[in-house]
């Protein structure tokens, strides 16, 4: 049902999201000998449910993964169309954007988001590489280093959220660029305070 309405809200990052956090829980869950002994048929009804609501969604995920290639769509807009900016970011770290100039610098790249040229970067990670260059990179590459740590950890630990709760940050990058905003901050630090209300209760 969580798969359905994700769906029907059109948001395809948020059902790409949602699969790979379930993966992540299910595995966390059952990828283990005392829980593969103990909760085998459970870990199979559980993941077979799942791959039954994504099959039933592959028609809309083909589809979207097919907009990446159309310029002008939502998905070209978001995830390929500023990889050219990235990499005259990285490539000129001199050039790096200063603060306040992003709508005319993206404007001068030409790219389309539908009929209009765009103005803004819907993709926070790579509005941090647009501003930072190679300080943002290697950022990045420190957190997931962090974040991978912890999953190989978290196996077998059904109460261990700190993988889910690290990822959700660098995922909620690509469903805004406004990652400066009050709004994105907010996000971020809900569900820490759900974390710390759960152990709280316990």
């Amino acid at each position: 049902m969580i798969l359905a309405g994700i769906i029907l809200s059109g948001s395809f990052s948020g059902v790409m999201t949602f699969i790979l956090f379930y993966l992540l829980e299910w595995a966390f869950q059952y990828l283990n000998k005392d829980a593969i002994k103990k909760k085998l048929p459970l870990a199979i009804i559980s993941l077979s449910v799942f791959l039954v609501g994504v099959i039933f969604a592959f028609p809309y995920i083909a589809t979207r993964l097919g907009d990446l290639g159309t310029e002008g769509s939502s998905s070209y807009y978001r995830i390929v169309g500023p990889l050219v900016m990235v990499g005259y970011s990285l490539l000129n770290v001199n050039g790096v954007v200063r603060f306040g100039s992003l709508y005319e610098y993206v404007a001068s790249f030409g790219i389309f988001n539908g009929a209009d040229v765009g103005k803004t970067i819907d993709n926070g990670l790579y509005l941090l590489i647009i501003y930072f260059s190679w300080f943002a990179v290697i950022l990045a590459l420190w957190y997931m280093g962090k974040v991978m740590k912890m999953m190989i950890n978290a196996f077998g630990d059904n109460q261990n959220y700190r993988v889910q709760l690290y990822l959700f940050t660098p995922l909620l990058l690509f469903f805004t660029g406004s990652v400066f905003s009050p709004e994105y901050a907010f996000l971020i630090v809900c569900p820490f305070i759900l974390r710390k209300a759960l152990n709280i209760a316990r």
